[in-house]
């Protein structure tokens, strides 16, 4: 009998660290100040979400949602 694997995987949002989730705010409410330095603390939580997938073993990784828009909701 063949051996089959199951590739892994996982869907959805991950865990943020609170200095992305300060900037994910600044961007969303317009008021970044420095876009470069922005661009390149998101870009390394990417890495490091990556990282941490590959390293656990899953098969299939992605960004883990790092840099989505924040939800507002409204209590009216």
């Amino acid at each position: 009998m063949a051996s089959v694997k199951i590739r892994t995987t996982h869907t959805g949002s991950l865990p943020r660290s609170n200095d992305v989730l300060t900037l994910l705010r600044a961007r969303d409410d317009r008021a970044l100040g420095n876009v470069t330095e922005f661009e390149q603390k998101v870009r390394a939580a990417v890495a490091a979400t990556v990282r941490q997938q590959a390293n656990i073993g899953l098969d299939i990784v992605n960004d883990g949602e790092v840099d989505r828009k924040r939800t507002r909701l409204n209590s009216s």
